[in-house]
């Protein structure tokens, strides 16, 4: 009985032996973590090394600490590049003893990350996710060195992140890339806004700015920005290189904020193409700038003579941004899109016609100016030749084309001439401003103008351009106050026909004429004979 009894307790014990034997690789398996990465972009491949193995506890203390699998921990032990509070240290325990109470994300971490990565090891876990949240799982208790280890092109104004020191519990962290954006903009001049599309005269100045962001600068020993923009040749930049004549101004956050001093950026122009570099590192680091702000960069260049016409053509004008974006690598740079935006101007066809025939009138002399209330008297000389040219607008002459004139120009003339079809184009107007035509010589035997004719394009940058300013949808241009096509008509009359002195008229001057003379011998004969009978 005593026998059954033992050997039945003895099942028992192995049983339980048996069972607790299986239990015991499930207690002896390490905790596992998944790391998050926020704050991100599309396009990043993330990797996590471990720098320090050891147990973890609740309260985020690692102890028992040895160099984990990522490292090699003797070859970091030794490097010299070390920051100086880490150097000279023994084990992976007294190095991780100089980093307690530092604090996060500081210059000596963010040195130290640099180091770590020249001895990097195994990989202990890579990303999964795109977009702006990525995970590593499966990662053991450790303090972890994170890679940017993306090996494809980044999207335009993307950066790669920071190298980060991370303590691994099923953590969140912020990636450390930034990303940076450009924008172009153009003044309309009309309505003093800024957008895509502005429209000018011949010899105006026009303004554009850009407006771009300023990055996290942290982490990078040295950074590239470079504001690039280029002008189509029918637009003459005002920026000189160095900036001497003052036309670059940047501004801080707003177009009127506080602006930034000339002595951390310079400019290097060639022509119509002109750099601006920023020293924004140093901005951050004399606080005059934070990450996330704006710059307003503001400049001018001139319309000029060689200008494209509406509808057939327009200028442009691209500016992109030129910045670093690998705080692991200075010598790695990206490009944003370029921005870019489209100035237009117009012309005007004129064709002098005789009033009731319609038939062409060469001869016709006009000039050009935005007043409305001048006298053609007082433009012209006892030989009606032009004298006074004030308020008029200097024109360049090219066969039958007459464009508006910047005030450098030479060669140039206020008096346009209709050839044997009549025909003239006047090019370089702006929209929406009053132009008055004045004639000041009619063509032969016909009636002058009486006033002056007001033409108006009335083409608007809201309401008639499209596709962000690449196209036109028509052109309209109002004839005192009429709505008309850009070609139109300018009438002429013959003058009233007077009787000549020729044929009768003059017979009959000479019949009286020659009775008159009759008469006059007559009567001094008369007046002979009567004073010799007396």
């Amino acid at each position: 009985m005593m026998k059954k009894v033992i050997k039945k307790l003895l099942a028992a014990l192995l049983a339980v032996a048996m069972l607790c034997a299986m239990a015991v690789p499930a207690f002896a398996v390490s905790n596992t973590h998944t790391l998050t990465i926020n704050g991100t972009t599309s396009g990043h491949t993330y990797e996590a090394y471990q720098v320090f193995a050891g147990k973890l506890a609740e309260n985020g203390v690692l102890s028992d600490i040895t160099f984990g699998t990522g490292v090699d921990g003797a070859a970091l032990l030794a490097d010299t590049s070390l920051p100086s509070e880490l150097r000279g240290k023994g084990s992976a325990a007294e190095l991780a003893s100089a980093l307690v109470g530092k604090e996060n994300d500081s210059e000596l971490l963010n040195d130290f990350a640099k180091v770590i990565s020249m001895h990097l090891a195994t990989v202990a876990g890579i990303s999964t996710g795109n977009g702006t949240t990525y995970t590593i799982s499966g990662l053991a208790d450790g303090y972890y060195f994170i890679k940017d280890a993306t090996t494809v092109n980044l999207p335009n104004g993307a950066t790669y992140s920071r190298y980060m020191l991370n303590i691994v519990a099923d953590a969140s962290i912020a990636a450390k890339d930034t990303s940076v954006t450009l924008t172009k903009q153009i003044k309309h001049n009309e309505s003093d806004t800024w957008g895509t599309v502005g429209d000018n005269q011949i010899g105006d100045t026009v303004y554009f700015r850009t407006i771009s962001t300023v990055p996290n600068t942290k982490g990078y020993s040295s950074y590239t920005y470079e504001i690039h923009d280029k002008m189509d040749s029918q637009i003459t930049s005002n920026v000189v290189n160095g900036n001497t004549n003052n036309v670059v101004a940047i501004h801080i956050g707003t177009a009127e904020g506080t602006e930034l001093p000339s002595n951390y950026y310079t400019v290097t122009a060639t022509g119509n193409d002109f750099t601006i570099t920023v020293d924004v590192k140093a901005a951050q680091e004399a606080n005059l700038v934070s990450a996330g702000d704006e710059l307003y960069t503001t400049f001018s260049g001139v319309l000029n003579e060689s200008a494209l016409v509406a509808p057939d053509g327009h200028q442009d004008n691209k500016a992109w941004l030129k910045y670093s974006n690998n705080p692991n690598d200075t010598s790695s740079t990206g490009e944003t899109p370029e921005s870019v935006v489209h100035d237009w101007t117009f012309q005007i066809n004129v064709t002098k016609v005789d009033g009731t025939t319609k038939a062409a009138l060469k001869g016709a002399q006009f000039v050009l100016s935005k007043n409305g209330d001048l006298k053609v008297a007082d433009m012209l000389d006892e030989n009606d030749t032009l004298t006074n040219t004030a308020d008029l607008i200097k024109l360049v002459k090219s066969g039958d084309t007459y464009t508006i004139a910047r005030t450098s120009t030479t060669d140039t003339t206020f008096v346009m001439t209709t050839p044997e079809n009549g025909a003239i184009s006047i090019k370089g107007l702006d929209d929406a401003t009053e132009y008055y035509l004045y004639e000041i010589v009619a063509p032969s035997c016909y009636n002058s103008l009486t006033a002056p004719i007001k033409v108006v394009v009335t083409t608007r940058a809201d309401t008639d351009y499209s596709d962000a300013g690449h196209t036109l949808s028509e052109v309209k241009v109002t004839v005192n106050g009429s709505v008309s096509g850009t070609s139109f008509n300018v009438e002429n009359n013959l003058g009233t026909t007077l009787p000549s002195t020729g044929g009768m008229g003059t017979t009959l001057f000479y019949v009286i004429g020659g009775g008159l003379m009759v008469a006059a011998v007559v009567l001094l004969v008369t007046k002979k004979r009567m004073e010799h009978k007396n």
